[in-house]
């Protein structure tokens, strides 16, 4: 590496870990302009601007990356990684659709993610059985079997989605999502209780999350634990804040005067109108 541009990069790196992000991000963009072929300069002045949340200067750098280095694979994943964590799942795939995977086989978990959010799950699914064929990148296999387990809900395939749920879960013991996936999942295949304890892993996880509460409603109403899915629908409620909030819990307390059969009913009705769609 040419002295000089190293010693500029070493500087810039100093400036960033000491909080002098304009200090670094001048050099990182005289880096550019001197050694234009100097991938790192692009991808560490995107990610400065992503840290700063100047999510627009770093699509800038990136695509100007791109097109002065149109071949570059690791300008091409590190930018298609950026525009995933930023949900511009098109853009993702822009530029890593024509990719290897067998060269880079994190290349079909990443176009595989951006298919998911566009909703083509058959084209996602066909995207991650190949990255989980490929053997490579362990650590990330699981991940791929948690996306494959959330298609095969949204296809009511629930035994298959249980499958692989249970394989992405070795590794993913402490995400809330893979928890409250295998809950639908469960509930889906009328095993209540097991759906139950699903959701309250779920939720010691992760208690602020609406969805999560309302689901839990949900299911106790099937368990026939009909305190508990009052407890947990209040607690949606105050987390949801909606227009009809007072109107919801009214009936919650009005709830306490009924028999078992006309609670349940109620409560059916009320969950109904709250709770998330299943998808």
């Amino acid at each position: 590496m040419d002295y000089s541009l190293e010693h500029k990069i070493k500087k810039a790196v100093e400036f960033e870990k000491s909080g002098k992000y304009l200090h670094a991000i001048q050099i990182y963009n005289s880096l550019i302009k001197e050694y234009p072929d100097f991938i790192d300069s692009f991808i560490r002045l995107a990610l400065l601007y992503e840290k700063t949340e100047q999510i627009d200067s770093a699509i800038d750098v990136y695509k100007t990356g791109l097109d002065l280095n149109s071949e570059n694979t690791d300008l091409s994943i590190s930018s298609g990684q950026f525009f995933i964590r930023n949900k511009l799942w098109n853009d993702a795939l822009s530029v890593l659709i024509d990719l290897s995977p067998e060269e880079n086989p994190l290349v079909s978990l990443l176009i595989a993610d951006a298919y998911f959010h566009l909703n083509e799950h058959e084209l996602s699914k066909m995207h991650l059985l190949r990255f989980i064929i490929s053997n490579e990148q362990p650590e990330l296999i699981h991940e791929a079997y948690l996306y494959l387990a959330k298609i095969e809900y949204l296809f009511n395939r629930f035994e298959d989605a249980l499958k692989y749920i249970r394989k992405a879960e070795i590794l993913l013991n402490d995400f809330w999502e893979l928890h409250f996936v295998k809950s639908k999942i469960l509930y889906k295949l009328k095993m209540h209780s097991h759906s139950a304890k699903a959701i309250e892993c779920a939720l010691k996880l992760n208690s602020k999350e609406p969805e999560l509460q309302s689901w839990a409603g949900k299911i106790y109403i099937e368990c026939e634990e009909f305190e508990k899915a009052e407890s947990h629908l209040n607690k949606f409620l105050e987390l949801q804040q909606s227009a009809s909030t007072k109107t919801h819990l009214a009936l919650l307390d009005a709830l306490q005067n009924l028999d078992i059969s006309q609670r349940k009913k109620t409560l059916s009705k009320l969950i109904n109108s709250i709770t998330a769609s299943d998808a």
